[in-house]
């Protein structure tokens, strides 16, 4: 089955988005971050049919890690919120065909399962260049960093768990 097959039956959160306010005009949607820290998110949306309703009608909850894609190297939270709002539409029963997930939450999960697979396939030396560019965002200066761990006779394996363990440390502080 294509791709495209695969996902005809998924909805885009804006199209969600879109069906909610078509349906209750005076409805609104509230996201709220629920937890943030070592560079994780998790979101809660809520939604409400009217402007009278106390308590939401539905709620959805999302979690993303900063650069676990290409999109949440710079946009993590923007995109958790994305996903809780498409959830909470979802969990009030619109546009909802076969699934809660959203078009984009299933793109993004398959997105991450290739790049998975191409990444267990590279050489050690790019699998350690990919995890430092995450880390830091571009790979300026790799290389002198890269050689002056082998330099120092540390192998592949010690050079990466040196890096994650730097990265770690980042995400504490920041």
């Amino acid at each position: 089955m294509s791709k495209e097959l695969a996902l005809a039956d998924y909805i885009t959160v804006n199209e969600r988005i879109m069906e909610f306010y078509e349906r209750y005009p005076l409805g609104r949607i509230i996201t709220e971050i629920v937890s943030l820290q070592d560079s994780v998110v998790v979101m809660k949306a809520s939604v409400y049919r009217s402007l009278e309703e106390l308590n939401p009608s539905a709620t959805g909850f999302a979690y993303e890690k900063e650069g676990s894609s290409f999109i949440n190297k710079t946009s993590y939270i923007e995109n958790c919120e994305t996903s809780a709002t498409g959830r909470a539409i979802a969990n009030l029963g619109l546009s909802v065909k076969k699934s809660v997930a959203s078009k984009d939450e299933v793109d993004n999960a398959k997105l991450q399962q290739e790049m998975l697979r191409e990444e267990k396939n590279l050489p050690a030396p790019d699998k350690i260049k990919i995890k430092y560019q995450v880390g830091k965002g571009d790979v300026e200066g790799f290389d002198e960093w890269f050689n002056g761990m082998k330099e120092k006779g540390n192998t592949h394996h010690q050079i990466e768990t040196i890096l994650t363990k730097k990265l770690m440390e980042r995400g504490k502080s920041e």
